[in-house]
């Protein structure tokens, strides 16, 4: 019964979606604002070079921290729809978001990923072999650098914009920026070992000089083991403590604490997806990770 009223909710909702798209054709009507919706609220700032100044980009709602959920809300699927574009981080990032996209494609209407499933073939590492990691290719500055100029044209066709922005983006230049803050902070924290809870950014702190041991837990809905606290503590003992946890919303607040008591590694917080501006979560990533570092008491 439960999966009939999710069919039904289903085409109820492209009826809908099909009716309102189509509802800005009619004739004598002035050619509304373009609407593109994006799944991840930092994707807006690098959405917006791409489009005139009047476009209208929406956050789809989510639920806090549930970037990869399966299960989307009516509201969300319904504004995933009815959007006149649909960017989304990657097919392997968001199964569900792609799911929706080939929907949209029923319909006609387009969508867009920010990177493919492989990452780019410039791009020093292969997004393919990260594991929890390529499911994170908007936290990694220097793939977002290389991808950008292809997925602006790719976004402008999708929009129906016919003057793109002409030259390098602020978005390029601002990834690049970024790119390079993070090489200085891991030239300043050499000595320290970085763990993340499942990988998120790990390929693109490597890339940037961190050292970077294993994560805690190999993906999203896979708990952190003992061995995984085992090798923690071999970490921080090795190091004299000099170990930053990297933890997110995923990782419950009582047991990043207690880690941090038992074995004195230091605590830095991961924004994964909140906030619109994608400069400002990386800067500020970057600000926890060396305020982690400079914290009283760090050796």
């Amino acid at each position: 019964m439960q999966h009939r009223r999710s069919r039904a909710t289903g085409a109820a909702l492209l009826t809908t979606a099909a009716a309102i798209a189509g509802a800005g054709h009619a004739a004598g009507v002035s050619p509304a604002p373009i609407t593109v919706a994006v799944s991840v609220p930092s994707l807006e700032s690098l959405v917006a070079p791409a489009l005139p100044p009047s476009a209208q980009i929406e956050a789809l709602p989510r639920t806090p921290g549930d970037v990869h959920g399966a299960e989307l809300s009516p509201s969300t699927v319904l504004t995933a729809l009815t959007a006149d574009v649909l960017v989304y981080t990657s097919d392997r990032a968001e199964p569900a978001m792609a799911r929706l996209a080939d929907r949209r494609r029923a319909l006609g209407a387009p969508s867009v990923a920010f990177v493919d499933d492989h990452g780019e073939p410039s791009h020093a590492h292969d997004h393919a072999a990260l594991g929890a990691g390529a499911e994170h290719p908007w936290l990694d500055p220097a793939l977002v650098a290389s991808r950008w100029p292809v997925f602006a044209s790719e976004l402008a066709r999708a929009a129906g914009v016919t003057d793109p922005a002409a030259g390098p983006s602020s978005a390029v230049r601002d990834a690049r920026e970024v790119e390079g803050a993070y090489r200085v902070a891991a030239a300043d924290l050499a000595g320290w070992s970085l763990v993340s809870v499942h990988g998120a950014a790990d390929a693109a702190l490597r890339d940037a000089g961190f050292t970077v041991l294993a994560p805690m837990s190999r993906g999203h809905g896979v708990g952190v083991t003992p061995s995984a606290i085992a090798r923690l503590a071999t970490a921080a003992d090795r190091t004299g403590g000099r170990v930053i946890l990297l933890i997110d919303a995923s990782l419950p607040a009582g047991l990043a604490g207690r880690l941090e008591r038992r074995f004195g590694v230091r605590l830095a917080f991961i924004n994964t997806a909140s906030g619109r501006d994608w400069e400002r979560l990386m800067r500020e990533n970057l600000r926890s990770v060396l305020a982690a570092a400079l914290a009283p008491g760090s050796r």
